[in-house]
C-alpha cells in the first residue's frame, strides 16, 4: 500500500494527501461549487484535513539532510 500511495502523491505521502484534500475542499469553497446545504460538511472536512495534514508533519521526523541528526540548542 505504501508503494502505490509513494507512486501517486510522493515520499512525504502522509502529508500530501490531507493537503490534496483541503485544496480540493478550498477549491470547491471559493469558486462556490457546493450547495448550501454542503457548505458545513466542506468547512468540517478542511479542519480535519489540516489537522490531519499537521499531525502527520509532526508524527515523522523527516529531513531531507544527507547526514540528519538530532536537534541542537544553539547558544
Amino acid at each position: 500500500m505504501n508503494t502505490f500511495l509513494q507512486k501517486v502523491f510522493g515520499v512525504n505521502w502522509t502529508t500530501n494527501i490531507p493537503a490534496t484534500g483541503f485544496s480540493a475542499c478550498a477549491t470547491l469553497e471559493t469558486f462556490d461549487l457546493l450547495p448550501e446545504s454542503y457548505k458545513k460538511y466542506a468547512l468540517a472536512f478542511c479542519a480535519f484535513m489540516i489537522a490531519a495534514g499537521l499531525f502527520a508533519a509532526k508524527s515523522a521526523n523527516v529531513s531531507n539532510s544527507s547526514h540528519p541528526s538530532d536537534a541542537k540548542i544553539i547558544s
